[in-house]
């Protein structure tokens, strides 16, 4: 993933629809509002203005208030496609605003979790602006936000649209993983790394046991490597390391935290990760009640 790259993902294509679907419109598409007119009642159009403008200009009150009222309204399915479409042509033309895109993300997750509405149709076109969010590699602006909060907010809703959706779609959620998987390949940036160990972590124990577990010795390793010969002058270099690190304390602690000892013994080589990772295993190994946060 470039920078600001569109992400292919699986289920359809890269971006947005050929037909544009900016709530203001722009070149060469077809703004959502303009189709409103012909294909909605004027209640329907009224009320995704309302709340599209709300989430671009809206004050935090009124940017709650409108993701509240999409997480629970019942009728609104007519206009499912024009929110998912809101959403990914949004965040295709805003990356790098982090802040602004860490709101569209959260009406996506909206509109995800929302019992009522039905987005097995647009599924399409919600996932990919989603792993775009994730696995990027250079989310952030000029804004000061915090693209690691957007990666993992993402994520979260990535994984639910795979939760929700899986038994309809059986190969949705090994798809997905299967793209993050290659955000963890050693000649990504750390950031896009960083991505894909949240997401993946995100889908639970069996994920991180499956495609974290068997690369976490060897991904330590050469972080260390890099921080202690100094690869980095700058300080985002070695924050980006640290922040990797970190994820990937994360999801390790996530699976030993949900599995037995007995399971533990079977899947983990205490002996190797130790001489590895060290006094970093103590909180991997406490048991629940004694549980604390990892830290680099």
């Amino acid at each position: 993933a470039g920078d600001g790259d569109k992400v292919n993902t699986p289920g359809g294509g890269g971006g947005p629809s050929a037909a544009g679907a900016t709530a203001g419109g722009g070149p060469g598409g077809v703004s959502v509002r303009q189709l409103l007119p012909r294909l909605l009642s004027e209640e329907l159009r009224l009320y995704f203005t309302r709340i599209t403008l709300a989430v671009e200009r809206g004050n935090p009150a009124q940017v709650e208030s409108a993701l509240a009222v999409i997480g629970k309204d019942s009728g609104i399915q007519e206009l499912v496609p024009f929110f998912v479409r809101f959403v990914s042509r949004q965040i295709y033309d805003n990356v790098g605003r982090v802040e602004y895109c860490r709101t569209l993300v959260r009406l996506g997750g909206k509109l995800v979790s929302n019992p009522h509405l039905h987005l097995e149709l647009n599924l399409h076109q919600l996932l990919p602006p989603l792993i775009t969010c994730v696995v990027a590699r250079r989310l952030a602006g000029g804004d000061g936000g915090n693209h690691w909060a957007l990666r993992e907010e993402a994520a979260e809703v990535l994984m639910a649209a795979c939760s929700t959706f899986g038994e309809q779609y059986t190969t949705l959620k090994a798809r997905v993983l299967r793209t993050l998987c290659e955000a963890l390949t050693p000649d990504m940036p750390l950031t896009t790394q960083y991505g894909g160990i949240v997401g993946i972590s995100r889908f639970g124990p069996k994920a991180v046991d499956a495609f974290l577990l068997p690369l976490a010795t060897s991904y330590w390793i050469r972080w260390e490597e890099v921080l202690k010969a100094g690869a980095y002058d700058d300080v985002s270099g070695r924050f980006e390391i640290q922040q990797c690190q970190r994820a990937l304390l994360e999801g390790l602690a996530s699976f030993m935290q949900s599995v037995s000892p007995e399971e533990q013994s079977e899947r983990v080589d205490w002996e190797a990760m130790s001489d590895v990772f060290g006094e970093k295993l103590i909180p991997l190994r406490a048991e629940p009640s004694e549980y604390v946060d990892c830290v680099v």
